[in-house]
């Protein structure tokens, strides 16, 4: 950093590193208006400082107010890049949850995060020797939020995600 970055023109910190991350997320918005208020402060560019990358060593960030909604990525190592339409989000290690998937591993997730919504141009998860693989799935934004993909399930063990009143059909 320079002398007078900052004091004049636009201050480019470069890279901003941050030990912890802990954040939840509000999802789905009470009506398009909000949605699109909530989609400006996501991507609005400072006029000052210009945030172009981020590295936290130990992210989680929660999503969800229902049982069924509920989900999370736990201490996971986040890279995030600015891209010319939104944000590229790198996560490695750590855990995934949501909805009946529990304590997945997560090998390596790419989610790009733009003004229509996320996109998860990778999204590699493992659990002892099952693995789930949703890459290429769509999360579009807006009042109410809609999922459109497929999740490949491979050899994950059950035990863990059926409900108790179900195990003696299962």
């Amino acid at each position: 950093m320079g002398l007078v970055d900052g004091m004049f023109g636009k201050w480019n910190p470069g890279m901003i590193s941050m030990a912890r991350l802990d954040i939840d997320l509000r999802a789905g918005a009470d009506d398009a208006e909000s949605a699109r208020k909530l989609s400006e402060a996501l991507f609005r560019k400072s006029p000052k400082v210009e945030t172009n990358a981020f590295e936290v060593a130990d992210a989680t960030i929660r999503w969800g107010y229902s049982e069924r909604t509920q989900g999370s990525i736990e201490s996971s190592a986040l890279k995030m890049q600015r891209t010319d339409s939104g944000w590229r989000m790198v996560f490695k290690g750590g855990t995934f949850n949501q909805n009946w998937l529990r304590k997945l591993e997560i090998v390596n997730m790419v989610v790009l995060c733009e003004k229509t919504g996320l996109v998860f141009e990778k999204a590699e998860l493992k659990q002892g020797a099952g693995t789930v693989d949703f890459s290429g799935l769509r999360l579009e934004g807006g009042e109410r939020p809609r999922l459109d993909g497929i999740a490949k399930v491979r050899n994950l063990n059950l035990e863990g995600i059926i409900p108790p009143a179900l195990k003696t059909f299962v």
